[in-house]
């Protein structure tokens, strides 16, 4: 395989959106994890603080995902993905403007990790059933290599 045929899939149009907004978000959810996690130990200097906040965020997801499946079957891909993205953004703005104001206490990073995890429950079983449909007309001979590319780049 050579370096053409690596970014051939880039050639179509609706993979290299998918490619660039799947890439910007795996980037975004990482950050945001570490600036949360050095946030919440800054304003509390409590390693259980952080637990609990990590938990508030992480039941919710698990809990959840089967019921983002289902949202994802039922309304068209991109309200899903964008209005999930979309909550995620303000529930990170609004803790980074918490936190840069000074104004952040524990309750508030547990109830907005808790929308954060709502938020990535919804959208998530939406990022793998999003390209199958358009990812055969690349030159990946399986689509699930294809899909699976922007979220280990």
């Amino acid at each position: 395989m050579t370096w053409a045929d690596g970014f051939a899939p880039l050639r179509n149009r609706n993979f290299a959106w998918y490619f660039a907004s799947r890439l910007t978000d795996t980037l975004g959810m990482m950050m945001a994890g570490v600036a949360l996690a050095f946030a919440v130990l800054d304003t509390t200097e409590s390693a259980t603080a952080l637990g609990q906040v990590l938990a508030a965020h992480t039941i919710p997801l698990v809990v959840f995902m089967l019921f983002g499946g289902v949202l994802a079957d039922r309304f068209p891909r991109t309200l899903v993905l964008q209005s999930s993205n979309l909550v995620a953004a303000a529930t990170q703005g609004m803790l980074a403007f918490l936190v840069i104001t000074g104004q952040a206490e524990l309750w508030m990073f547990i109830v907005l990790a808790a929308v954060n995890g709502l938020a990535d429950a919804a959208g998530f079983p939406r990022w793998p059933a999003w390209c199958p449909s358009w990812c055969h007309a690349t030159s990946f001979s399986r689509p699930t290599r294809c899909c699976r590319l922007p979220a280990v780049a």
